[in-house]
C-alpha cells in the first residue's frame, strides 16, 4: 500500500508534537507498523520535504525499514512540467503532488491543504487510473486499507 504525503502535511503525520497529530496518526501507524509505504520522488517534492532535516531523518529510517517507494525524479519531473501547462489556476502549487500521484499510481494523497482538494480530484490530471482518496482527518482511517495498494504493489 501506499501514500503521497503532502509536504505541508508531513510533520503532522510523523511529530506527537505537532498540532493536529491525533487527526493524522492513523497515517504514521499504519506506515511504521503496518502495510503502509511512502510515495516518494521529483525534485520539487525531495526539495520541500528537505527543508528540515528532521523530515530527512524520518524518510532515510523509513528507507531502512522497506517503507519508502521511490519513483524516479526525471519521470515525476516530466509529468509536473505536464501539469504545470494543463492548470494556470493561481491557488494551483502542487503538481508535483499530482505528478507523484499519477506516476505512482497511488490510490491516497494525504493532505491537509484544503484548497488543493479540489485539484487533486481533478480526473483529466490522470491517465487510465482511479482519482486518489484523499485521507485529511481521522474520518478517513478506513481508506487506510489494502483495497487502495495499486496492483503493482501487491
Amino acid at each position: 500500500m501506499c501514500i503521497v504525503i503532502d509536504t505541508c502535511t508531513f510533520d503532522t503525520v510523523f511529530s506527537a508534537k505537532a498540532q493536529k497529530h491525533s487527526e493524522f496518526a492513523p497515517v504514521c501507524e499504519w506506515i511504521l507498523n503496518g502495510k503502509g509505504k511512502l510515495v516518494f520522488g521529483g525534485t520539487t517534492y525531495r526539495n520541500e520535504l528537505f527543508q528540515s532535516s528532521n523530515r530527512m531523518g524520518i524518510v532515510k529510517e523509513l528507507k531502512n525499514m522497506n517503507k519508502v517507494i521511490q519513483i524516479e525524479d526525471s519521470i515525476v519531473n516530466q509529468k509536473e512540467s505536464e501539469i504545470r501547462e494543463m492548470i494556470t489556476d493561481k491557488d494551483f502549487d502542487d503538481p508535483h503532488i499530482i505528478a507523484l500521484i499519477s506516476e505512482s499510481t497511488a490510490r491516497l494523497v494525504c493532505s491537509d491543504d484544503k484548497r488543493a482538494h479540489i485539484f487533486f480530484k481533478k480526473k483529466t490530471l490522470y491517465r487510465n487510473q482511479k482519482i486518489p482518496h484523499i485521507y485529511s482527518s481521522k474520518k478517513h482511517e478506513k481508506l487506510l486499507c489494502d483495497r487502495n495498494i495499486p496492483r503493482k504493489y501487491l
